[in-house]
């Protein structure tokens, strides 16, 4: 290819790595004659950086302080793993690991163990010197590693090529916005670039920026197309000393993969990885999964691997990028200068967040090392036994050895380099050259390198074009080529990466058939051998090959059979990490493999017979060159004989006579071959054990693909031979020079043609627009719809009828009218509420015919005989029938449906009118009205489902008709028709809320136990706060006398219990005559004079008559202390995120000290007690019996209250009835400490579970309200000193909107009740509420008011407080959250969506990473050997598709996979036919 530039000045000591972009042409008429191609290039992905390394303060703040947790976790990971949680709260995961990279301190003085909290550390962390101050978005994303300049060829058969060459690349290039460009002065209609970004969407632009080019068409090319074109370029300038383009490659790449690290992502992807969601298997790449997050955490003192075959080792030798950071470079850099070895972006993605230790065992499993082990493994039973037995004369024992080692090192099935993956884009690295042009010094390889070429070029080229008969496609098909397309997508589709099924087939020998002939006395031709070697030689002459091998002569069976069976894995019994050790350990004689063929019959995993073989090869092969060094046998000893001692003159050398053959050894001794072979040194079969081992660690599913990918090298994969020579070449040459790298690009277009639809030219363009325009024929325009979400469904929509305008039927032919919306919305409403579809279009149905102007509904009955409701029933012998369900609706579905397809009978069915009569007129119209029903259902889910699936919801993909109507799935909401509103969240909080509440025990005398008191003392005094002083509340009880009853009285403070204890006495929903709170207040009465008996007979109803107005009844007091409960039961404990903006609670993540330090002890204490409580009440002495059941009755035990006058039985008796549920109540205790670590366990969960405890003793309903901490108390602090002014000025606006509040919400509600009662019974309490409004600023006017002029600026947390008189919220808090609600006040303005209709590009960037290495001895890169790699690479792209059935005649031969067997076990033999599947 001769082209007119400038010549390069690239040495060929380094590949050059060819990064994918996208190319987009356009033909463009130039005049009558003249028609240019516009082209194109935009960067990839890959291309594409968006890092900001500078730090913000704030960044380095929260990287400061992620290292003092780390030192403060004194290397425990779980605590490690929290800081860095804590860091990753704050940034992207990605994000925080640059920034713990960038103040990664020195690792002198990290402590050794936990640093409690509060105690400072000995050795504060030593941070470099980073100064911070940058903003955190302070440059525009650019594209690097672009060449100088870009090469354009372009092919069409027959027409010289054409070549074009951009303007030099802008280098940098901009890709984006940037946050500094002024844009202030574009109008409306200009789109919204600087200078430095303009060339994205003009074309001169791109020009002058060389990012596109002109380039002038031939005609034939003009008007016939483009068979190819291939764009390209390399980094060629020498001008920026003193680094060369090689080291700037690898520079820019490494700080490129750094760049993607820290942004959007960077990792490795291993083979089999899923890239996209399946109702199978989720995709591999999930940004959201906490264990990917936890793997990119830095750890301090972290190393790159160093295992050879690791992941990250090969792929950083192959690019030739460094593994750790270097002086210089970005990290370097935003460190000031520090020194560090922190490893890269590569490292990191293969560590994973793992410590160093890890390291070589992740190495040890790489894709790398277990597709070398598996090569090792299967070499002898494959490629070993074909060359050694098969191939006898043709190649000498160092060909093998050469081929084994090329085999082993160099050929990969799935490439010799990881594939990588940058934000959720894979990419494969793949080593490229020019095999036409290929020389080497070794004589092999070049034998090699040019049988290959015979190959590629006589068989798997013709291959991959040849029309089969049977199907018409080629062999390799593509979309837009030969065939019918949907066969071709099936096909393609149908292709899976790795050989699935393995069949084999019998082979016979010349001397087995010459032998056979002779005894069996067969009349065959005398040409026979002639026709049996015809289509052998014919492949021989095709490939100009003078062999004469077994292979050439063989006869091979007409059918193969399918090998059954496990290929890795039996489903029970020895797996792979079983028997692979068994293979590998040196113990391990040739007498056991020869003795163990099967592991378990056509169980027995494919894998196991092939290392069986492979093993046993490896011993010939051994055997074979030892006896050739000091005890030669005959030349056809070493190879298999076809039939063993078919001579009676000869014995047959054998390997197990090999093997069991004594050999002199040096030094006069003598041994067994076999037994000598087995500790012998550097043979293979060490080789052979040491793989096998290490192959051990791998699982499973990893072996099936390593042992699918080996044997596919056997069978039809030519493109991994071609491009084991490109990776062989790239080892020799990072031998030499191990870093550093040519940077360049490359895309490629094939079939390229002129669009078929015209543009026509716009007549009356928009005002102000320069012409001329065009506009394509078949626009569809746009459509606005009122949210962008419903735009994307809109434009799915739009754009599948469009793809199916052409069918006579198309399914998205959708009318979404607003009157069909809604009928398919009240249809779908009842189905939602239990109405089957059927029932309610029958329903409609039904009244449509009564309310038609014609009497129709005469003809109902038979209407419901032809399309009943139906159901299934299940038969005794459980086959299932259609029965008829109900007779009193039509069935709407089924009668649409019937009548659509002709089954309503006009005129032969008496009971129905004639065609053509009035009625049946009417009855058609209204039978067309019900199938608008049934499609306006029809298109709604149909747009439903689209809508789902635009948005992300792939479960709720599925509503359709049919499923709607079965009820398959439940009826949806139609999403797609809401008109989504936004507006300003308020969220309203009403609390009660103070620090520790005064004290109720001046109000609230108490005698015996109150243990409820004692657990949650604050709950107590709040409560008390709320109910009416005891002495004020009065019972009034009869005493009998000696003639007529006696009336006294009993005030509540003499029963002596706790506001806990009579909230809790009032639940009944009326005072019973024996219930708790009765008997109490009678066993505290006193007899009046003159009474009889020692105990008042009942508690009277209402009030005395001579009681003053503060006196209240016990049953008024009854009401007021069911408000309370009822609120205090309907409200949870307040937290930290109650009273913060957003539910930013306080750190609870540690393990540091507890928020509430004195709710261990009190759960300690009701432990205790019921510990106490449950000794007790076994006990049979009265004495303490009664103090356990008084206790029992004061934790909430029912039934466990006795007077004071109760005899021992009673006391016995009652102690034995309780003990029940005591016992239960300290087994569920019980169940929560065991196995409750509190030491590990975080504050939180601490607080849980002390929450718990209590619950368990005191009953689930007990209220705990633990005390917590603010983490920013000024702004609640100053919110709360500002109520007044909140409000406007009136403090009593927060009191009135309550009220306003109560008869909507239920909560604010029960806080006024509660609220009126105590201003009625308690006057002296506080009783104004407070309003706090977060977040604060002075001059706010709170939410909870009528709007003014101006509307809250954002988003707020309104919270009405009902507190004491004084509450800090510096100091630790607790409360009640009674009632919360979120109102959206809606904007004034709304973001819509507007769906365009436009051509997409139909070319995407290639997904590999391609790495030129040179093909000859030339001492530079040249535009035409760069060029002729990748039209070769292009070249080789299908042939990766080429299967053996693909093949044809060269098929016979394929795959290399030839097995001997013997019937009578006196070689070693393989017997496939064991594993044949049953029928």
């Amino acid at each position: 290819m001769s082209t007119p530039n400038p010549p390069w000045h690239l040495p060929t000591q380094w590949p050059v790595a060819l990064l994918p972009v996208r190319v987009e042409t356009r033909f463009v008429d130039t005049g009558p004659t003249g028609t240019e191609l516009w082209l194109r290039v935009l960067p990839d992905v890959l291309h594409v950086d968006t890092h900001q390394p500078a730090l913000t303060d704030d960044e380095v703040a929260w990287g400061k302080q992620y290292w003092i947790d780390v030192w403060r976790a004194g290397r425990v990971s779980a605590d490690e793993v929290i800081a860095w949680r804590r860091l990753c709260q704050l940034v992207d995961p990605q994000r925080a690991a640059w920034i713990a990279r960038a103040l990664e301190p020195a690792p002198d003085g990290r402590p050794g163990k936990p640093v409690p909290p509060g105690r400072p550390l000995l050795r504060e962390p030593n941070f470099p010197p980073v100064t911070g101050g940058a903003e955190a978005w302070d440059r525009a994303p650019v594209a690097r590693a672009l060449p100088s300049q870009w090469h354009a060829t372009l092919w069409r058969a027959g027409v010289a090529p054409v070549y074009a060459q951009s303007a030099p690349v802008r280098r940098p290039l901009v890709v984006g916005p940037s946050p500094v460009a002024d844009l202030t002065s574009l109008g409306d209609d200009q789109p919204p670039v600087d200078e430095a970004s303009r060339w994205l969407v003009d074309f001169q632009a791109a020009v002058d920026a060389g990012m596109a080019m002109r380039i002038p068409l031939p005609l034939q090319m003009a008007q016939g197309g483009i068979d190819r074109l291939v764009v390209f370029g390399v980094d060629t300038d020498e001008t920026v000393a003193p680094e060369t383009p090689a080291g700037r490659g690898a520079r820019i790449l490494g700080e490129l993969f750094d760049a993607h690290f820290h942004t959007h992502g960077l990792g490795f992807v291993p083979p089999g990885t899923p890239t996209n969601n399946t109702a199978g298997a989720r995709s591999g790449h999930d940004p959201d999964d906490p264990e990917r997050i936890d793997r990119l955490r830095i750890l301090p003192g972290q190393e790159p691997p160093t295992g050879v075959d690791g992941d990250a080792p090969v792929t950083a030798r192959a690019l030739g990028v460094p593994l750790v950071a270097q002086p210089g470079d970005p990290l370097h850099l935003v460190r000031g200068g520090a020194a560090t070895g922190s490893p890269r972006a590569l490292a990191r993605a293969a560590l994973g967040g793992q410590g160093p230790s890890d390291t070589p065992e992740r190495a040890a499993v790489s894709q790398s090392a277990g597709a070398r082990h598996m090569n090792t493994v299967t070499w002898a039973a494959t490629w070993g036994y074909l060359l050694s037995d098969m191939m006898t004369g043709v190649v000498t024992e160092d060909d093998i050895r050469h081929g084994r080692r090329h085999y082993i090192d160099h050929v990969r099935a799935a490439g010799p380099v990881p594939a990588l993956r940058v934000a959720e884009q894979p990419y494969g690295v793949l080593p490229v050259t020019a095999l036409d042009t290929w020389t080497s010094t070794n004589a092999r390889d070049n034998a090699l390198v040019g049988f290959l070429r015979l190959l590629r070029d006589r068989v798997w080229r013709p291959s991959a074009t040849e029309i089969e008969p049977e199907t018409g496609l080629p062999g390799v098909p593509r979309l837009g080529g030969a065939g019918d397309q949907r066969q071709v997508l099936l096909r393609i589709l149908a292709q899976g990466p790795l050989g699935s099924q393995w069949q084999a087939r019998s082979l016979l020998g010349m001397d087995y058939l010459t032998h056979l002939w002779r005894f069996m006395r067969l009349d065959m031709d005398e040409n026979w051998r002639v026709w049996q070697a015809f289509e052998p030689s014919q492949l021989m002459t095709l490939l100009e090959l003078d062999w004469e091998t077994r292979l050439s002569q063989a006869t091979y069976a007409k059918r193969a059979f399918t090998i059954g069976g496990p290929l890795v894995a039996p489903p029970e019994g020895a797996g792979p990490a079983d028997y692979l050790p068994w293979f590998a350990a040196l113990e391990r004689t040739w007498t056991n493999l020869r003795d163990q063929a099967e592991t378990d019959g056509t169980q027995t995993p494919l894998l196991y017979r092939l290392l069986r073989q492979s093993a046993l090869a490896e011993y010939a092969t051994a055997a074979r060159r030892l006896q050739q060094t000091v005890a030669p046998l005959p030349a056809e000893a070493y190879r298999e004989a076809e039939l063993i001692d078919i001579r009676p003159d000869r014995t047959s050398w054998t390997l197990w006579r090999q093997l069991a053959r004594q050999i002199p050894l040096p030094g006069g001794s003598t041994a067994e071959v076999g037994e000598h072979l087995r500790t012998a040194p550097g043979t293979d079969l060490f080789a052979f054990r040491e793989s096998a081992l290490a192959l051990a660690a791998y699982p499973a599913a990893d072996l099936e693909r390593l042992l699918a990918e080996s044997l596919d090298l056997c069978a039809y994969r030519l493109d991994a031979w071609i491009t084991s020579f490109a990776t062989k070449r790239l080892a020799t040459v990072r031998k030499t020079q191990p870093t550093g790298v040519h940077l360049g690009g490359y895309g490629w277009v094939e079939n390229l043609r002129r669009s078929r639809t015209a543009t026509a030219p716009v007549l009356f363009p928009p005002p102000g627009e320069p012409g001329p325009l065009r506009e394509g024929a078949a626009d569809a325009g746009y459509v606005h719809a009122p949210s962008l979400g419903q735009a994307a469904t809109a434009a799915v929509l739009r754009a599948g009828y469009r793809a199916h305008r052409s069918s006579g039927d198309n399914p998205l032919a959708v009318d979404l009218s607003s009157d069909r919306v809604r009928l398919a919305n009240w249809l779908l409403d009842g189905v939602r509420q239990g109405q089957p579809l059927t029932e309610l279009l029958g329903y409609r149905f039904e009244r449509q015919l009564q309310d038609h102007p014609r009497v129709l509904e005469q003809y109902l009955p038979r209407l419901r005989e032809i399309a009943p409701i139906r159901a299934l029933r299940v038969q005794h012998d459980a086959d299932v029938e259609p029965v008829v369900a109900s007779a009193a609706v039509v069935d709407g579905l089924d009668l649409y449906q019937r009548w659509r397809d002709g089954g309503v009978d006009w005129n032969g069915d008496p009971e129905l009118p004639n065609a053509g009569h009035a009625d049946q007129v009417a009855l058609a119209e209204v039978l067309t009205s019900l199938g608008e029903a049934i499609d306006a259902v029809a298109d709604a889910l149909m747009a439903e489902s689209v809508h789902q699936a635009a948005q992300g919801n792939p479960m709720r993909t599925g509503a359709t008709l049919d499923a709607a109507s079965r009820g398959d799935v439940p009826a949806s909401e139609l999403e797609f028709a809401r008109t989504p509103r936004t507006g300003l969240a308020i969220t309203h909080r009403v609390v009660l809320l103070g620090n520790d509440w005064p004290a109720a025990t001046p109000d609230w005398p108490t005698t015996g136990p109150t243990p409820r008191a004692a657990a949650e003392p604050r709950l107590d005094a709040l409560v008390g706060g709320l109910l009416p002083r005891p002495a004020s509340v009065r019972a009034r009880v009869e005493w009998a006398g000696p003639g007529a009853p006696l009336i006294g009285e009993v005030s509540l403070d003499r029963i002596g219990r706790s506001p806990l204890d009579l909230l809790a006495l009032t639940d009944a929903e009326e005072i019973s005559a024996d219930g708790e709170l009765v008997a109490r207040v009678l066993d505290a009465a006193t007899p009046p004079a003159g009474a009889t008996g020692s105990r008042p007979q009942r508690v009277l109803p209402g009030r005395g008559g001579d009681w003053a107005a503060d006196v209240l009844a016990l049953d008024e007091f009854v009401e007021v202390a069911r408000a309370v409960r009822t609120l205090v039961a309907s409200a949870r404990p307040l937290t930290a995120a109650d009273l913060t903006p957003g539910g930013a609670e306080a750190d609870t993540e540690g393990t540091g000290p507890d928020a509430d330090p004195t709710l261990p002890d009190r759960a300690d204490d009701a432990a205790d007690l019921l510990g106490r409580l449950v000794t007790d009440l076994a006990s049979e002495d009265p004495a303490v019996l009664g103090p356990a059941l008084a206790t029992a009755a004061g934790i909430g035990v029912l039934g466990a209250y006795v007077g004071p006058d109760a005899t021992p039985p009673a006391l016995l008796a009652r102690a034995r009835a309780v003990g029940a549920e005591v016992g239960a109540r300290h087994a569920a205790l019980l169940g929560l400490t065991t196995g409750f670590d509190r030491a590990r366990a975080t504050a939180e969960q601490r607080r849980d579970h002390d929450v718990a405890r209590l619950q368990a003793v005191f009953g689930a309903d007990f209220r705990v309200l633990p005390a917590f901490t603010l983490a920013d108390p000024a702004g609640l602090t100053a919110a709360l000193a500002a109520s007044t002014d909140l409000q406007g000025g009136s403090p009593h606006e927060a009191g009135d909107w309550l009220a306003d509040s109560a008869p909507v919400r239920a909560g604010a509600d029960r806080l006024e009740t509660v609220r009126g009662y105590a201003q009625a019974v308690r006057p002296d309490r506080h009783q104004d509420l407070r309003v706090a409004q977060l977040p604060y600023a002075p001059g706010d006017r709170w939410v909870g008011l009528r709007f003014g002029a101006d509307r809250p600026a954002g988003s707020r947390l309104s919270m009405v407080v009902d507190a004491p008189a004084t509450v800090d919220p510096a100091v630790p808090l607790c409360g009640l959250l009674v009632d919360e609600w979120v109102e959206v006040v809606p904007n004034e303005a709304e973001t819509t969506g507007v769906a365009f209709h436009a051509e997409t590009p139909g070319q995407a960037a290639p997904q590999a990473i391609l790495l030129a290495v040179p093909a000859d001895d030339a001492a530079l890169w040249t535009r035409d050997a760069l060029e002729r790699t990748l039209v070769e690479t292009l070249e080789l792209a299908p042939l990766r598709a080429i299967d053996v059935a693909t093949l044809g005649e060269v098929g016979q031969f394929l795959p290399a996979l030839y097995f001997p067997f013997n019937t009578d076990g006196e070689t070693a033999a393989t017997d496939f036919t064991r594993t044949v599947p049953a029928g």
